[in-house]
């Protein structure tokens, strides 16, 4: 539980989507590699211990990566692999580039939702 970090989100509207400034965002660093944000083949593996411990933790990680796939910040068809490379930053990867693994990703993430 040391790598997440509970945020309050800004007050965005885009693409008609706006965030709940009353619902935290969690963001996860993966220590693992290279400190990616909200790594998917990394947040799988915990599912089974949000949903013990408390299911809300899991869709205030999720809600990031939903919130930049729906409002165009990902181009590629398929789930993303993680929300950037910096942690901190969540910079995301609007040019489509990042870790290619489209079926785990985006089967981890049909799982998790």
């Amino acid at each position: 539980m040391g790598a997440y970090v509970l945020a309050i989100p800004p007050a965005l509207a885009c693409g008609g989507n706006a965030t709940n400034a009353s619902e935290p965002l969690m963001f996860q660093k993966e220590i693992s590699s290279d400190g990616n944000v909200n790594t998917v083949d990394i947040m799988y593996p915990a599912m089974p211990f949000f949903f013990h411990a408390n299911p809300e933790l899991l869709r205030y990680n999720l809600e990031p990566l939903f919130y930049n796939q729906e409002n165009d910040f990902y181009p590629n068809g398929y789930s993303m692999h993680d929300l950037g490379s910096h942690f901190p930053n969540a910079t995301g990867h609007v040019e489509g580039s990042g870790e290619y693994m489209p079926v785990e990703e985006s089967s981890n993430m049909l799982l998790m939702t």
